[in-house]
């Protein structure tokens, strides 16, 4: 489905992006959701081979959103790993989207951890459950990020990538 409010250029970017070796591909998904009564829950991942690689291979994750590089309704979010050697952050993944439920998270994480398995070849895997992979998730109060993300940690929801 086509909705006027998401954004042409990121249609044409993806359209153009599927002919590129998957190395050079950014704009990876450009997708709406029904969600609840009809409501659109829209959503745009960039995110490279390379971001998909660093995510893969990190242990501390943090997650947050942002309202200050974009307007109206959509909402900037980012996931940053934690790179110890260089001692700095460096972001895996960014997305576009039109809201923070958990329903909503629980889409953007599923279609992230898609895109770098996609990728990677790795599985997602979390520390607690598997006995490696992701170690700590840092993220501010939002109550929908914990929740998406607790949703798809759960041990049945692990496979599933």
């Amino acid at each position: 489905m086509t909705d006027p409010y998401i954004p042409l250029g990121a249609l044409h970017l993806l359209q153009a992006q599927t002919v590129l070796p998957l190395k050079e591909k950014y704009l990876r998904c450009v997708e709406q959701h029904d969600i609840e009564n009809n409501k659109l829950f829209e959503l745009i991942i960039c995110m490279s081979h390379a971001m998909s690689t660093q995510l893969m291979s990190a242990v501390h994750i943090s997650i947050d959103t942002s309202f200050k590089r974009v307007h109206g309704k959509w909402q900037e979010f980012e996931i940053e790993t934690w790179d110890p050697i260089h001692m700095k952050s460096i972001v895996a993944a960014r997305a576009f989207t039109t809201s923070q439920s958990s329903s909503e998270h629980l889409i953007l994480f599923t279609r992230i951890f898609e895109i770098a398995t996609e990728d990677t070849g790795q599985p997602v895997q979390f520390h607690h459950i598997h006995g490696a992979g992701f170690q700590t998730w840092i993220a501010d109060a939002h109550k929908g990020q914990a929740l998406g993300l607790d949703t798809i940690s759960l041990p049945c929801n692990c496979n599933m990538y």
